[in-house]
């Protein structure tokens, strides 16, 4: 049943375009197998009535010289939007409607999952709930019923799996990597933190050049806004990619990359405008908003 399943996806992958290697890396099998699967499913085809009847009967259609492209763009940008999608194929030419475009990314998204599932698991013995997936914050900690959990700093902003078992909490990156394992903190357990928590130094807990490759993966056009933000900014544009980056702690990348846009649109560069416009416009990932306190060292530039 299970090499069945592995086969359909293969066919129905390569259907939509997608590349053999990048069938092979997003189902962790062989490219080999996958040129077996395809080379077999095409024999199939070609020998069956079927087969022979639906290869007079389809339609070419305009998308398709540019499935390759959309494959790309899906594999470095996962949460980029089917408009988005459609505005980067005009520019290549495409004259298609946008409709076509949206349902084959739908299409796309609904077969292969954005990012592969890597299983976390837990000791013999251990029972654990769904895992949850939290942003560590700026203070570089996990939040779960009123306690901060302490996460090493080069994951600020980042969104982890986070396993809550009986007695303990433990963190993984997001390539399933065991970061830190703390005991649940008790009803009525004074202090906030659990863990050892570092106290901020003069500089910036993440180097500019991490901020700005970690905005530059939300979607292809934050590079320009960055650009812009530079020139429109000169003195503290270190400042406000970092409250960019930090509302990934409160809202979803995609609700983030519109809000963008929307200052792009109207020639706006101040970070906290942004934020301004998603407080109005977006949900937030929790109840209740976490703050995001303004830090005293923003103004560093510096790689």
């Amino acid at each position: 049943m299970k090499d069945n399943q592995t086969e359909n996806k293969v066919v129905t992958l390569h259907r939509l375009g997608w590349s053999i290697r990048r069938i092979a890396r997003e189902l962790h099998i062989s490219r080999e197998r996958v040129h077996r699967i395809v080379a077999s499913n095409s024999d199939k085809r070609d020998t069956t009535q079927e087969g022979q009847i639906k290869q007079k009967t389809d339609r070419v259609s305009k998308l398709d010289p540019y499935k390759s492209y959309i494959g790309d763009l899906l594999e470095k940008y996962p949460n980029i939007t089917g408009q988005r999608v459609f505005e980067h194929l005009q520019e290549k030419g495409f004259d298609g409607g946008i409709t076509i475009v949206r349902d084959y990314v739908k299409s796309i998204r609904e077969v292969g999952s954005k990012t592969p599932v890597r299983m976390v698991e837990t000791l013999p013995g251990q029972r654990a709930s769904h895992v949850a997936h939290l942003v560590v914050n700026q203070e570089s900690c996990v939040q779960w019923k009123g306690y901060l959990y302490v996460v090493p700093q080069k994951y600020i902003y980042e969104l982890c799996p986070v396993r809550i078992t009986e007695k303990e909490l433990i963190v993984y990156s997001s390539d399933g990597k065991q970061l830190v394992v703390h005991p649940l903190a008790k009803s009525g357990q004074k202090g906030r933190y659990v863990g050892v928590h570092q106290k901020r130094g003069k500089k910036p807990d993440l180097p500019i050049s991490d901020v700005i490759s970690r905005l530059e993966s939300f979607a292809p056009e934050m590079a320009r806004y960055i650009e812009q933000l530079k020139q429109h900014k000169p003195h503290s544009w270190g400042s406000h990619l970092r409250r960019l980056l930090a509302l990934k702690i409160n809202y979803h990348t995609q609700d983030i990359m519109l809000a963008v846009n929307r200052a792009q649109d109207y020639n706006v560069y101040e970070a906290g405008d942004i934020e301004g416009f998603l407080k109005n416009n977006s949900e937030s990932r929790y109840s209740t908003r976490l703050s995001i306190k303004p830090r005293s060292n923003d103004h560093y530039n510096e790689y």
